[in-house]
């Protein structure tokens, strides 16, 4: 039960890794225009469980300090709010889930999750 709430931990709690201050609206368009590539986005979809791909080559870390710095851009740069949203949503809800269900799945621990899920423990 330990190891699935220290992953869910790490899983909902983004660290606050990467920049120490707010970014620019310019440093927002800029990496968003790159880490938002549908293309990018869609080849990662294709090969989801690899990391082969540019996406599936980045760290937890990494991850989560893209998604922590696209919620930034959303005070910084209110005009593109919503793509910031859908930026950290991809990495949130496509790349870290997927990863979470990998390792749930290559440790074996969804069969425990349900039981224990099942007697109420949450």
């Amino acid at each position: 039960m330990k190891p699935f709430f220290l992953l869910l931990g790490l899983f909902l709690v983004i660290p606050a890794t990467g920049q120490e201050h707010a970014p620019t609206a310019a440093q927002c368009q800029a990496d968003a225009a790159v880490w938002g590539d549908t293309q990018v986005e869609n080849r990662y979809l294709d090969a989801q469980t690899s990391d082969q791909t540019e996406i599936g080559r980045l760290s937890y870390r990494e991850v989560a300090a893209r998604m922590t710095e696209m919620g930034a851009c959303r005070k910084v740069d209110p005009l593109r709010e919503n793509k910031y949203y859908e930026i950290s949503s991809f990495y949130s809800g496509v790349v870290l889930s997927s990863r979470v269900f990998d390792f749930m799945t290559r440790h074996d621990l969804w069969g425990q999750f349900k039981l224990e899920d099942t007697q109420g423990k949450r």
